[in-house]
């Protein structure tokens, strides 16, 4: 079974894998070879730093497709893409997943999502320059990668959360399409 992620994050896969292994509990004891999870290297499609919750999902559902077109053996594409978005006066960020089943029609998507969280003022003053969140956050924290470590969640969280444990659970919300009885997506 396996499983393409539209990424080489190391965190990216590492949720992804961990998601999967909870939706799907037989791979994970069916041994270490049942559950492979392919990261590729594919465009987004949007912005390096997305501006709002649409843009972020076109994103991802970019990744999603072109995984599934890098990995030809692969069944399921996954790809999570993070994004700002304007509440009111706050700039939010979340991480937005999409996945696409081979064969399935198009459009058919499961979506979902990472928690949200408020980006600090010193986060927006950086992005306002252009720079990505990832960027900002590791010239704040003086921690290089940012991104394919713990994430903005884990340095505003002191480590409470990290990007991997909140990314997991918004895999799992879009494999909740592929899942949950078929009744609820007709």
């Amino acid at each position: 079974f396996i499983v393409a992620v539209g990424s080489k994050n190391p965190s990216k896969l590492e949720s992804v894998r961990s998601a999967f292994a909870a939706a799907f509990p037989s791979f994970a004891t069916a041994g270490p070879d049942a559950l492979q999870v392919v990261g590729a290297e594919v465009d987004s499609t949007v912005a390096a730093q997305p501006l709002s919750a649409e843009e972020t999902i076109r994103g991802a559902t970019a990744r999603a497709l072109g995984a599934l077109a890098a990995v030809p053996e692969a069944t399921f594409g996954v790809g999570a893409e993070g994004g700002l978005e304007s509440v009111g006066d706050l700039l939010m960020e979340a991480g937005w997943i999409v996945i696409a089943r081979r064969g399935d029609p198009p459009g058919q998507l499961g979506i979902g999502s990472s928690a949200r969280f408020q980006v600090p003022p010193a986060v927006c003053r950086g992005l306002q320059t252009g720079a990505e969140l990832g960027t900002v956050m590791s010239d704040l924290s003086g921690v290089q990668d940012v991104g394919k470590k713990g994430g903005a969640l884990a340095l505003l969280t002191n480590d409470v959360l990290d990007r991997v444990s909140c990314y997991r659970q918004g895999v799992i919300l879009a494999l909740s399409r592929f899942v949950a009885d078929e009744a609820y997506w007709r």
